[in-house]
């Protein structure tokens, strides 16, 4: 059986994510990507953190979807599609998201409370399977 504890360091990490028209989205600025993660399908992410941030193309069409999430302690970390065609493309095939960030460590507490969730959703699906055997 898969250990799906949650790590120490992220006991009572909590984030939101932001809808389009909040006005803390402007900690966005200065954001820069930090790491590429895999393995995460659109719909599990949605299952995951809620309805992204934006679903539609970027101004210059490289991002098609985005969460923008802010933790308890005001850190920003946004996790995005880069340089797929379509949002559909990106809902049907995309299992590589960016994360941004600034540096101070939210996309590292982001990365590992990912992890964590994925292997539960893993561990959810091997259920499943099972009992429809």
């Amino acid at each position: 059986m898969m250990n799906t504890a949650t790590p120490e360091h992220l006991d009572g990490f909590n984030f939101e994510v932001l809808a389009q028209d909040d006005h803390r989205l402007a900690k966005t600025h200065m954001s820069s990507k930090k790491r590429t993660i895999y393995g995460f399908s659109y719909w599990s992410l949605v299952k995951l953190l809620g309805k992204p941030t934006y679903e539609e193309p970027s101004g210059d069409n490289k991002t098609h979807i985005e969460w923008v999430l802010l933790d308890d302690e005001g850190r920003i970390t946004t996790l995005y599609s880069w340089k797929w065609e379509s949002v559909q493309q990106v809902k049907d095939h995309c299992h590589e998201w960016n994360m941004g960030g600034h540096d101070d460590g939210m996309y590292r507490d982001m990365e590992d409370w990912l992890e964590v969730k994925g292997l539960e959703l893993l561990a959810e699906r091997n259920r499943i399977m099972k009992r429809a055997k």
